[in-house]
């Protein structure tokens, strides 16, 4: 075994996730009032990493960073535990961890071409752009 291998916790990877190696920013979005500016003014950071035997979609929010245990099911993230770090913001920011959060309740259908990557479901659209490498690639 090469050293530094530790076959008990094994390294967190993004190699064959639903979103690559990248890491996304939102630039716009819409539910069921409209247009979401927050999403431009304080956007949402996605990315995807597989450990442990799971991929989990990492959301960072004005708020709080989400990690969402998924199953990839072609072009849907089916979406099962959801945890997040615990910083109690007030204000509008809470509220879009909690709309973040409602997004990732149900099953999410992920587009992506070239540069950009769009989450949909019934709560909402976000549109997102390629923001740089995966930490974990």
């Amino acid at each position: 075994m090469p050293a530094g291998t530790n076959t008990l916790h094994p390294q967190p990877s993004c190699q064959g996730g639903p979103f690559g190696c990248r890491t996304f920013t939102s630039v716009g979005g819409r539910d069921g009032s409209g247009e979401l500016e927050w999403l431009k003014a304080q956007p949402l950071v996605v990315s995807s990493i597989f450990v442990n035997g799971s991929w989990t979609i990492g959301v960072g929010t004005p708020c709080n960073s989400l990690g969402v245990d998924v199953t990839v099911e072609g072009n849907q993230l089916i979406p099962g535990t959801i945890i997040a770090t615990a910083m109690a913001c007030q204000g509008p920011e809470g509220s879009y961890e909690n709309w973040t959060q409602e997004l990732f309740k149900q099953a999410v259908t992920w587009e992506l071409a070239g540069e950009s990557l769009v989450l949909r479901n019934s709560h909402a659209t976000v549109e997102l752009k390629d923001s740089g490498p995966n930490p974990y690639g």
